[in-house]
């Protein structure tokens, strides 16, 4: 199933560890074999953390000095996951995506080896798994979201003979999956979709 998309995308670490990109954060997405076939494995953030308390998403996480986008993706999900690194298997780097905060987050596709469930209490609340048909036969609900500008009360509007000045602005959409009571949303849905996308073409 993957064979197409690890000889596509194999090249392109070359890029990121040349320093031809900026990457700030990267991330691993996580496939573990089950009876019925690959799942993916999420995380979901431990409720005290400041960013994004809460929320489902794939281990991963800052890029230090020095290290490559994927050694960041590795290490972090060791130490998300209480794992050891020789347990993952890395196929291939997908596309970056603009993640939270504006940056750019560089994601691995990989396969993790006998995993019995740990993880970190401080960064993790929970983790679960979803089949990887599921995404390949449903689709995301959309929810479109709109950007709201509002000028501040002395915004010199008259002087500037645009009283009734019409802002541009873009909507932004939101998927989201649901599956079993747990929703995958925003970024990490993105990159579901992306490499959904890559494995039906």
């Amino acid at each position: 199933m993957f064979k197409k998309i690890i000889t596509e995308h194999n090249s392109r670490d070359k890029i990121i560890k040349s320093g031809k990109r900026r990457i700030e954060a990267a991330i691993l997405i996580p496939i573990i074999d089950k009876e019925d076939g690959p799942h993916l494995l999420f995380e979901s953030r431990a409720k005290n953390l400041k960013l994004q308390p809460g929320e489902t998403c794939f281990p991963g996480g800052g890029i230090h000095s020095g290290e490559t986008p994927q050694k960041a993706a590795i290490r972090e999900t060791c130490e998300e996951l209480l794992i050891d690194k020789s347990q993952i298997e890395i196929l291939c780097p997908l596309d970056g995506r603009q993640g939270p905060k504006m940056r750019i987050v560089w994601a691995y596709l990989g396969k993790i080896h006998d995993y019995n469930g740990t993880f970190s209490k401080d960064e993790v609340d929970h983790v679960f798994t979803v089949p990887l048909s599921f995404f390949l036969e449903n689709e995301p609900t959309i929810y479109k979201m709109k950007n709201i500008c509002e000028a501040p009360k002395d915004f010199p509007s008259a002087l500037l003979q645009n009283e009734v000045y019409r802002w541009e602005l873009k909507d932004f959409v939101i998927p989201v999956y649901e599956y079993g009571g747990e929703y995958i949303w925003g970024f990490t849905a993105r990159n579901i979709i992306g490499l959904v996308n890559e494995l039906k073409e």
